[in-house]
């Protein structure tokens, strides 16, 4: 699975899988430095989570696509082999 990060995300692999996480901590850090703007940090607050929601389906989708891929190569490079 290392392997496929690494091919679809380059070097940002590292940090790939924690997007989802990195926007919902966003959402918290936006509603504790500025607690007074109440309805402009609820809705920024809904976005941030809602976008790490749509992040982490996507990045769910892509990366088992990206894996079956990545068997079938290898399975037609056993067969080559062989």
């Amino acid at each position: 699975m290392k392997k496929v990060y690494r091919k679809l995300f380059g070097k940002f692999e590292p940090v790939a899988p924690y997007g989802g996480l990195i926007l919902m901590g966003l959402g918290c850090a936006v509603v504790l430095l500025f607690p007074e703007v109440e309805w402009v940090t609820e809705w920024l607050l809904l976005i941030l989570i809602l976008s790490a929601l749509a992040y982490n389906i996507w990045l769910a989708i892509i990366i088992r696509k990206h894996m079956k891929i990545e068997e079938e190569q290898e399975r037609v490079n056993c067969e080559k082999v062989e």
